[in-house]
């Protein structure tokens, strides 16, 4: 029975697809027709010689959506056009009236012409339209008589071409040169493991990135970028790409700073490949491109652990001129928009009077003890603060005999809010902590909150939209478990990135559900198998970056996102 009843319903759709495939020849004839009778209007305004291009670039969109059978928008494209041949008064009729009258047309030419482009960018085609006069008659006029050959209209289209009208169906020129990003990325993909792996070898800690920061300028400047080295900060660096183009400016972030005793144990080495393979491939598709779509930024930053220092670039002026900026981050999980938190850390010192701890303790004043109220002040806050608020410290000096009462001790904490408005109100609630220790001990306290801090991650809606839907394209899976996409985790400072620059920042699967920041993720980060997913995300990185150069449209919704977020910050 299964089989049966699966040959009807086989048998019904096949039924339901000739009577589409019979509708859809009838419309086509019938859109054919029409197409023919404003390539009559086109052909009038060539003989007068008036509005040439524009006109011809009626045609050009009429016939490359019927090419691509896209009846829908061939029939939207045609009303359109005939209501503004209305308006603008230049149908057949008045064309042939004015050249009985030897009098010329009065329609602004960049009236017609904004016309055409608007409508040519809603059919996603880009005009290209250039058209000598002393061309103009070889168009010859179009058959009155409808046809559905499909033959006959790119013949007529081939004539335009030869004529110097060219229409490039945008999807068509975006998925080649996101073709060619996919494979530049495939081709150097041994040089971009070495590269990895030369930096997971040699760790070093931020801002003394000496050995890292040579090793990724040479690479560059071996692929043709013009290197800056030692670029705002010492261990920073500019590798850019088509400087003077007018279009926009994408940059890409890497990373490479390790963590103390344990190496890359959060996945910078892969971080610096990401991005150094997703600079790659865009720059091969700009030079692929058959015009200048805009500018590459590949922009070096070091001290992302614990020093911020994308914040002091930012300060410095690095990010002056960048239009969108992008990285991705190793982890357990692959997410588009991940939750990165605002974060401040604080240093505390107190003061005490050391004495004989067993002979004449009442003479002293217990700086440890001060530092561990403070410790327990902030562990009892704790019950009172919101669930995605986080506090963490340790005790970093805490006396030096025990035969002796500490007169000085020291803390660190680091305390993270989702926004920033709420990371003021918890540090308000951790100054009271502070001071309540030393005033039950009777110590003297000293306490600084960092300048520059982490600030929360603002993914941009668009951009993490594109990366999603490249990344599907080519298999990246993305975790759709809403206890994960939901998750606050820990802090960037991309997230300071993303308040001044429209920004993403996924994080990415690199084989392991290990934790980052520790010593089996240090394992991961250097292990063959993390080297698919990491190019991977640098081939959706880059396709992204190809969306953007493209659509100018994207280009304008990026930035409404943008000042949305940020204005929501304020």
């Amino acid at each position: 029975m299964a089989i049966q009843k699966g040959n009807l319903e086989g048998a019904k759709i096949h039924a339901e697809n000739s009577i589409r495939q019979k509708n859809q020849a009838l419309n086509y004839r019938r859109m054919s027709a029409r197409i023919d009778a404003v390539a009559a209007r086109v052909q009038t305004a060539l003989t007068t010689k008036q509005v040439t291009s524009s006109m011809a670039g009626v045609v050009k969109s009429m016939e490359s959506a019927m090419k691509s059978m896209n009846l829908e928008k061939v029939s939207q494209l045609m009303d359109r056009f005939e209501t503004q041949f209305e308006n603008l008064d230049v149908q057949s009729q008045v064309m042939e009236n004015t050249m009985c009258n030897s009098s010329t047309l009065t329609t602004p030419q960049n009236q017609v012409d904004s016309l055409m482009q608007e409508v040519a960018d809603e059919a996603g085609l880009e005009l290209n339209m250039d058209l000598p006069s002393a061309q103009a008659s070889a168009i010859g006029t179009p058959s009155q008589q409808a046809s559905a050959e499909q033959d006959e209209l790119s013949s007529r289209l081939a004539k335009l071409r030869q004529m110097g009208i060219t229409l490039i169906n945008k999807d068509d020129k975006m998925t080649d040169l996101k073709k060619v990003v996919c494979d530049t990325v495939e081709e150097n993909k041994e040089k971009l493991a070495e590269l990895s792996d030369d930096l997971w070898k040699n760790p070093e800690l931020k801002f003394k990135e000496y050995r890292s920061h040579d090793v990724l300028t040479s690479f560059l400047e071996s692929h043709g970028f013009k290197v800056k080295r030692k670029y705002k900060l010492e261990t920073g660096f500019s590798a850019t790409f088509n400087e003077t183009s007018d279009g926009p400016n994408v940059a890409v972030l890497c990373e490479y700073d390790a963590l103390p005793n344990i190496g890359h144990a959060c996945g910078h080495n892969l971080i610096a490949e990401v991005g150094v393979a997703t600079g790659l491939g865009i720059k091969a598709a700009l030079s692929a491109s058959d015009k200048p779509l805009g500018k590459l930024t590949i922009i070096g930053t070091p001290a992302e652990e614990g020093g911020c220092g994308k914040q002091l670039m930012i300060n410095d002026g690095a990010f002056e001129g960048v239009d969108y900026a992008m990285m991705a981050h190793p982890s357990q999980f692959t997410l588009s928009k991940p939750k990165f938190v605002a974060c401040r850390g604080v240093t505390i010192k107190y003061h005490g009077k050391s004495s004989h701890a067993s002979s004449f303790p009442w003479d002293g004043l217990n700086a440890l003890d001060a530092a561990v109220s403070c410790y327990n002040h902030v562990s009892c806050l704790r019950q009172q603060m919101r669930p995605t608020w986080r506090v963490h410290g340790v005790i970093t000096k805490g006396g030096e005999a025990p035969n002796v009462i500490p007169d000085e001790t020291e803390l660190r904490f680091m305390f993270r809010t989702p926004n920033e408005e709420e990371l003021e109100v918890l540090q308000e609630k951790m100054t009271n902590c502070i001071k309540a220790a030393a005033l039950g001990t009777g110590c003297e306290v000293e306490f600084v909150f960092d300048e520059t801090y982490y600030m929360s991650l603002l993914s941009n809606n668009t951009m993490a939209s594109l990366f999603e839907d490249n990344g599907n394209s080519i298999g990246v899976e993305f975790d759709q478990r809403p206890e994960i996409i939901n998750k606050f985790g820990g802090s960037t400072d991309m997230g300071n990135v993303s308040h001044v620059v429209p920004s993403i920042h996924p994080k990415f699967f690199i084989g392991t559900t290990e934790s980052n920041h520790s010593k089996p993720y240090t394992a991961a980060a250097g292990d063959p198998k993390a080297q698919p997913y990491t190019l991977s995300v640098a081939k959706a990185l880059g396709m992204t970056a190809i969306d953007i150069y493209i659509k100018p449209d994207l280009q304008e919704k990026i930035k409404n996102d943008f000042q949305t977020d940020t204005a929501q910050t304020k």
